[in-house]
């Protein structure tokens, strides 16, 4: 195996089929893209946070994180928590 090829499987993602799909996809698109811009505003200030002791980019950072792995999991249709409980949305 050369260097590209070792490059390749190891960013291409998960190797297993497709398994988010119909309502979840759209749902995990949305929800996701909602969380990305919220922890983009707090980050810059737009939102202000709800608790003074939270910090701010604890809180941003969070919700850009899980907007991204929702967002990330409903673009790609793969979701490895799906595939290790047995579930697929997807139509067959």
């Amino acid at each position: 195996m050369n260097v590209t090829q070792s490059l390749r499987r190891r960013f291409a993602g998960p190797s297993f089929e497709k398994n988010v799909g119909g309502i979840e996809r759209v749902l995990r698109l949305g929800v996701g893209a909602v969380l990305v811009a919220v922890g983009a505003s707090v980050l810059v200030g737009v939102l202000p946070t709800s608790v003074d002791t939270v910090p701010r980019l604890g809180v941003s950072a969070l919700a850009l994180l899980a907007g991204s792995r929702m967002a990330w999991t409903g673009y790609t249709q793969k979701c490895y928590l799906n595939h290790r409980l047995g579930r697929n949305s997807c139509r067959r």
